[in-house]
């Protein structure tokens, strides 16, 4: 998995696939293999394949739920999942549903954002944003985060996410 992430991160999008592809093999039931999985697809064009690994994702992450209900974290990575589906309005009551749970977790807050991001509504993506940093989420990872590739440009988002001394 984390080879596939350099690989990723490199856009070496055919190597990260197959490591992620790797990684399943050996861990089937991890959703953010498959999630990973999804990106890496996406980004090769394989929107059909792309789909299938985010709803595998997705009924993972639900069957983590239905041993925990609670989990924040789990429900804002399905939420963020189904955002990357185009399902805006299920993932926004599942992130709203995580906050709810924990309004000051970094990453929970970092998943709604890029729900938003991934939505198009810039003002909501950069209000939670700054909420996300404020509670200890990276700006390195905020900015370098391709779900937030709609907003990379907003001059808001530029000081949000540059480095502090």
């Amino acid at each position: 998995s984390n080879l596939g992430a350099i690989y990723h991160t490199q856009g070496d999008y055919d190597r990260a696939i197959v490591a992620y592809t790797s990684a399943i093999a050996r861990a089937p039931d991890e959703p953010f293999l498959h999630r990973n999985l999804g990106d890496a697809l996406r980004k090769k064009g394989d929107e059909p394949a792309a789909t299938k690994a985010y709803d595998r994702a997705i009924v993972l992450g639900e069957r983590m739920l239905s041993v925990n209900p609670k989990d924040a974290r789990t429900m804002s990575f399905v939420a963020l999942c189904d955002a990357k589906l185009g399902r805006f309005e299920r993932a926004r009551r599942r992130a709203a549903e995580a906050m709810r749970l924990t309004a000051t977790d970094g990453l929970v807050l970092h998943r709604a954002a890029a729900i938003e991001a991934l939505a198009d509504n810039l003002a909501a993506a950069l209000d939670l944003s700054e909420r996300a940093v404020s509670h200890g989420a990276s700006r390195a990872l905020i900015r370098d985060d391709e779900d937030f590739e709609t907003i990379r440009k907003d001059p808001r988002f530029i000081r949000l996410t540059a480095e502090k001394p």
